[in-house]
């Protein structure tokens, strides 16, 4: 008996730091979204422009051809930039059912680096820091 409440317990850690990561791509996107509402969408796309090395008439294309928000954006493109992919592959995999942590993890994506990644921008966007591209 004490043997099989050990082996739960050594499962459910297991469940719990494997899907525990990957579900903060999904809260990440969703914050980046939230600051990104409160403010003008050209002073977004201008920090987010910056932040990823992006044209900003580039994000605005792929926002609107590919229907994402700005978290959606954000990650696409991060998660691009650390699997060596392209924005439309990794929209691609999301579009057919893959979920962002399930592609990183995949991707053998250094997750603790996205998630550097992302309060970055969400300073950036929070004018911490002054990083806007024109």
């Amino acid at each position: 008996m004490m043997q099989a409440g050990i082996r739960v317990s050594a499962v459910l850690l297991i469940v719990m730091f494997t899907v525990s990561p990957l579900r903060a791509q999904c809260l990440e996107m969703h914050r980046i979204n939230e600051i990104a509402m409160d403010l003008p969408e050209q002073e977004v796309l201008g920090k987010l422009a910056t932040h990823l090395g992006v044209s900003v008439d580039v994000l605005k294309e792929q926002k609107a051809e590919y229907k994402v928000n700005v978290g959606e954006l954000y990650i696409a493109h991060r998660l691009a930039k650390f699997s060596g992919s392209d924005f439309k592959t990794v929209v691609g995999a999301f579009r057919s059912g893959t979920a962002w942590g399930v592609y990183a993890k995949e991707k053998k994506i250094n997750l603790d680096e996205l998630s550097k990644d992302e309060r970055q921008l969400e300073n950036i966007l929070k004018n911490k820091t002054q990083n806007v591209a024109r």
